[in-house]
């Protein structure tokens, strides 16, 4: 469903110019299943995307009141409207339109409206906990790290890359693939190359192998930007719709939206070198502090860490 839901408001858009008056809407029918018929429509006026649920008054007993962010509920003349907010991502839009039309022929009403619901709700919730981010350097080479590394997972043929980015869920680390954590940092620091580790438990060691992953990136205009990333990422997905889900959904949870997105094009980079190292007990950090002392941020000089190395296309 997310393929055809991609595919009719792409389709919409590039229709607009065909109205003389752009005030009015354009819609398109997606399914007619007992006597429900979901629309997708788009607004050249507001250049906002919609689904409409055309629904009979018997069948309109989900009335509840819904504020979130990312998009907008309401009702009229028997139709329930959810709209887009422009201010996040069109494509995790997208992804939740996809989840409220039915896969199937709709059975029991008042069970798929319950589901419908249920739905709104746990895609209200998500939206609530989406960061809102103002773009600095250090956020934004981090995110393209992190990207970078994803993709060089997907290309490599890791089938389960998405589900191993655990860092937009809140995870203690960035990767988590066979029962190894990996951290993944950038820098564009030179002589000496240094890596910034924001906390004094960020490298701190535990029962599952740790591996730093660093990217040395050069600023220019031959590079890429974020969203140069994101698209690379849906472009090896392709027709991994589950996927490109879950890629969605996560990269919504860095607090990559629209507006983040338009600000950071003008931060552009190219990798020089990526490498890779074991981090154990000897290896040079931060794991403990003194009681009392807190927000420790440090930096590594990459030539010190030489000896802790390992290949970086190490399995996992």
């Amino acid at each position: 469903m997310l393929n055809t839901v991609s595919k009719v408001f792409s389709e919409l858009e590039a229709d607009k110019n065909m109205l003389t008056n752009k005030n009015n809407t354009l819609e398109r029918i997606v399914l007619v299943s007992k006597n429900i018929t979901f629309f997708l429509y788009y607004s050249p006026s507001t250049s906002k995307r919609g689904l409409r649920v055309s629904i009979p008054n018997v069948e309109a007993k989900m009335k509840f009141k819904v504020d979130s962010k990312g998009f907008t509920y309401r009702y009229h003349e028997e139709s329930l409207y959810i709209e887009e907010e422009k201010e996040y991502i069109t494509n995790i839009f997208k992804v939740f339109v996809s989840e409220l039309i039915p896969k199937n022929e709709i059975g029991n009403s008042k069970l798929f409206f319950d589901n419908l619901k249920n739905t709104i709700l746990e895609w209200r919730d998500f939206f609530q906990e989406v960061k809102q981010l103002q773009p600095s350097q250090d956020l934004v080479k981090g995110i393209f790290g992190e990207l970078s590394y994803l993709i060089h997972l997907l290309r490599s043929g890791v089938s389960n890359a998405i589900d191993c980015w655990t860092g937009p869920l809140g995870a203690r680390c960035d990767f988590f693939i066979d029962n190894k954590r990996l951290e993944v940092k950038a820098t564009t620091t030179t002589n000496p190359v240094k890596i910034s580790v924001s906390s004094s438990n960020q490298l701190s060691l535990g029962s599952s192998e740790l591996n730093l992953i660093l990217y040395e990136l050069i600023e220019n205009e031959g590079g890429y930007n974020i969203e140069d990333r994101i698209n690379e990422i849906i472009k090896i997905l392709d027709k991994d719709l589950i996927s490109q889900a879950s890629f969605y959904k996560k990269i919504e949870k860095t607090g990559c939206n629209h507006q983040f997105i338009s600000l950071t094009k003008s931060y552009i980079y190219s990798i020089k070198n990526h490498s890779r190292y074991k981090v154990n007990e000897n290896f040079p950090s931060l794991s403990s502090v003194p009681k009392g002392i807190t927000d420790v941020k440090y930096s590594i000089i990459k030539d010190s860490i030489i000896k802790f190395e390992i290949n970086f296309d190490t399995q996992g």
